[in-house]
C-alpha cells in the first residue's frame, strides 16, 4: 500500500500524539461526546470533581494543584465544542462540519491527547503549562499551547475525515453500537484500551506513514483486545485495521483469523478467550505481551 497522506514533518512524539488525537476525534463523532470515552473516564476517576484529597496523600499538594489546573482545561472543553456537537447530532450521514467547528473539535482532541500523555507519564509533575495555570495564568493561553501548531490541527482534520470516509466505503460507519477508547474485562490484567468498536467490528487506527507491510504483531494486537472481552460483553466477531494515511481498511472474521494464525482448527471464541485469560494469569508480567498463547 502506498502512503497517500504524508505526515507534515512530524517528530516521533507528534506522530504518536496524532494517533491518540484521532481516537478522541472519532470518539466525539461516533459516541456524540468525549465524556463517554475511556480516556475521559480516566481523568474523571483521577480527578473526581476536584475531590483530590481522596486520592492524593497529604504530602502531594503540588501534584493536586497541577491536577486542578488540568481540570480547568477540561472544563473549558465543553463550551469550546458545543456548536460542533450540535452540528454532529444534526448531520446523518456525516458531512464535513463548518470550518470553525471542525477546528474546535480537532483542537479539543489534541488537547485531550496531550493531557492523556501527560497523565500516563506523570508529566503533570513538571509541565510548564500546568505551572502557569497554577500561578493564575489564563486557561485559553494554556489551551493554545496544548493544541499545538496549525500543521497538527490540519493533519488531524484530514486524517479524521479520511477515516470516516473509508469506514463509509466499507459499510462500517453506520454500525451500532458505537464505542471509542474502550476497555475490557481483561484490562485489569493487562493495561489495554482499544480504539473503536462499530457493531461487531473492533478497529485499531494506525496513523503512522511508515511504509511497512502488515505484520503479525498488528494482527495479534487487535486480536488480543478482542479476546480481553472475556464475557463477550461487546459481541466482537470481526476485527480490523484502519490506515488513514494509506486510505485503506482491512477487516477479518475473528474466529477465522485465529485459525489462520494458529493453525488450530478451533473457532470457539469462548475457548480462545479462556486460553488467553489463562495465559495472562499465569505468565510473568514481562511475558504477557508475547504470542505464546496462540
Amino acid at each position: 500500500m502506498r502512503s497517500l497522506v504524508r505526515e507534515p514533518g512530524l517528530g516521533a512524539n507528534d506522530a504518536s500524539l496524532i494517533g491518540t488525537a484521532i481516537n478522541y476525534r472519532l470518539a466525539l463523532y461516533f459516541t456524540g461526546a468525549l465524556r463517554k470515552s475511556a480516556g475521559w473516564t480516566m481523568f474523571r476517576t483521577a480527578i473526581a470533581n476536584l475531590e483530590l484529597e481522596a486520592i492524593c496523600a497529604a504530602g502531594e499538594r503540588q501534584h493536586q494543584r497541577r491536577l486542578r489546573a488540568a481540570v480547568r482545561i477540561l472544563r473549558s472543553l465543553g463550551a469550546r465544542i458545543a456548536d460542533a456537537q450540535r452540528q454532529i447530532r444534526a448531520r446523518r450521514p456525516a458531512r464535513p462540519l463548518a470550518v470553525d467547528c471542525e477546528r474546535a473539535i480537532c483542537e479539543a482532541a489534541l488537547v485531550l491527547a496531550r493531557l492523556d500523555r501527560d497523565y500516563r507519564t506523570g508529566g503533570f509533575e513538571m509541565g510548564p503549562v500546568y505551572e502557569a495555570i497554577m500561578s493564575g495564568g489564563a486557561v485559553h493561553a494554556a489551551w493554545n499551547v496544548l493544541a499545538g501548531d496549525e500543521a497538527l490541527t490540519e493533519d488531524l482534520t484530514a486524517l479524521s475525515w479520511i477515516c470516516y470516509e473509508e469506514l463509509q466505503k466499507k459499510g462500517l460507519a453506520t454500525l451500532r453500537p458505537a464505542r471509542a477508547l474502550l476497555t475490557f474485562e481483561g484490562s485489569r490484567l493487562v493495561s489495554a484500551d482499544a480504539d473503536l468498536l462499530l457493531g461487531d467490528v473492533l478497529l485499531e487506527i494506525k496513523s503512522s506513514s511508515r511504509d511497512r507491510p502488515l505484520g503479525r504483531p498488528d494482527l495479534l494486537q487487535v486480536i488480543g483486545y478482542a479476546l480481553l472481552d472475556f464475557s463477550d460483553q461487546y459481541k466482537i466477531r470481526r476485527v480490523g485495521l484502519c490506515f488513514p494515511r494509506r486510505k485503506h481498511i482491512e477487516v477479518w472474521a475473528l474466529d477465522q483469523l485465529l485459525v489462520e494464525l494458529s493453525n488450530v482448527r478451533n473457532t470457539d471464541l469462548a475457548q480462545w478467550r479462556a486460553r488467553f485469560r489463562q495465559h495472562l494469569v499465569t505468565a510473568k508480567p514481562s511475558e504477557r505481551a508475547n504470542s505464546g498463547w496462540i
